[in-house]
């Protein structure tokens, strides 16, 4: 069992979002930061896609009845166990009757990602049309559709006996002034060349009234050629809508599923990271990239990710004729073996340091 001691600022079960259902009216919600969330479950041995908490600038405190295997990702929130501080982006175990805490941030970035090797369950978490993710505007999913409180509790649903661990070699690192790449459009040819330039160019800060749904932006206003309105169309995450003000707003997981304003370009999906740990105060500037670009970016961050699906392999000891063999490596020493779900390999294999080789061949 996990007991909710205190809530912190703004903490949500998320999962990748509600997909499917824009059509419907229904917003995708979500992880804001799906790198962080999909990196934490791996490092844990989930699937990507199991829920997990998201914590906003100050995390909970949560009291661990028995142990469990976690992982914490996206930004440093300072987090302890028992108040010793612990790694971010690594798989940690967690002894029975433990107290995990987050002092709150103390780098860039606002939001933080609890993993539990297995998850976790309750008759209070609900999944809504295919989702676990909380949308607290119309308080539903997640844990009775709203941010955790203090007393709320959850099974701890982590397998004793896991025990492989893994760290993100080279982890994101956020900053207070970030470029964001973006593709130009959909409807770019709505405003002046000047006005392309002025948001290629320029410097903007994030305002106080930022959150899930869009974050806002403070900076030089974009002039439309024809108005602020368009038929209405769909809305993704990381669109940038330009309303009658002229200033951007950058659209987010809990963002409406269509809207009526200009939208004069969009953040590629492999800075969506970097996008989401933004806070008020922050300032951004845009870079321009072609589609091409933007699917190679993404390939690129795709590939961190499947580095974390490599599966440590619990090596077992081989004997031939009643004597133990080593596995190892070309250069002649011994390895920890990694390897990937229906990957062959092939291993020479030393017997008691007498030269004798053997072949063996592994699969899993």
């Amino acid at each position: 069992m996990i007991t909710v001691v205190t809530p912190g600022t703004f903490t949500t079960i998320q999962d990748i979002g509600r997909k499917g259902f824009q059509r419907l009216g229904v917003p995708e919600s979500g992880a804001m930061d799906k790198f962080s969330f999909k990196a934490g479950n791996l490092l844990v041995g989930n699937d990507p896609n199991l829920p997990s908490l998201e914590m906003t600038l100050f995390g909970p405190e949560l009291y661990f009845e028995d142990t469990a295997v976690i992982a914490v990702t996206g930004a440093d929130l300072s987090p302890k166990i028992n108040g010793k501080k612990i790694k971010n982006w690594s798989t940690i175990r967690i002894n029975p009757k433990s107290t995990l805490t987050f002092d709150g941030p103390v780098s860039n970035g606002g939001r933080g990602y609890l993993s539990i090797n297995g998850g976790f369950s309750s008759p209070n978490i609900s999944k809504i049309l295919g989702s676990f993710s909380t949308y607290v505007p119309a308080n539903f999913g997640g844990y009775l559709g709203r941010p955790l409180l203090g007393g709320d509790s959850f099974i701890n649903n982590s397998e004793k006996a896991f025990k492989n661990t893994q760290d993100l070699k080279s982890p994101p690192v956020f900053h207070d002034k970030e470029t964001l790449r973006v593709v130009l459009g959909p409807q770019n040819d709505r405003f002046f060349d000047s006005s392309i330039n002025e948001l290629l160019s320029s410097e903007y800060q994030i305002t106080p009234d930022s959150d899930r749904i869009g974050c806002r932006l403070s900076g030089p206003k974009l002039i439309h050629n024809d108005g602020p309105d368009v038929i209405s169309d769909g809305n993704t995450f990381g669109t940038i809508q330009i309303p009658g003000s002229g200033e951007p707003i950058i659209l987010l997981s809990d963002r409406g599923t269509t809207g009526g304003y200009t939208k004069i370009a969009s953040v590629i999906s492999a800075d969506w990271s970097r996008l989401a740990q933004l806070v008020p105060g922050c300032t951004v500037k845009f870079e321009e990239v072609s589609l091409e670009q933007a699917y190679q970016f993404k390939q690129e961050e795709e590939n961190i990710l499947n580095s974390l699906r490599e599966i440590p392999v619990n090596i077992p000891e081989y004997q031939i004729d009643g004597k133990k063999i080593e596995i190892l490596s070309s250069t002649g020493e011994s390895i920890n073996l990694q390897q990937q779900q229906n990957t062959k390999f092939i291993f020479e294999v030393e017997v008691n340091k007498d030269n004798q080789e053997f072949e063996i061949e592994m699969r899993t």
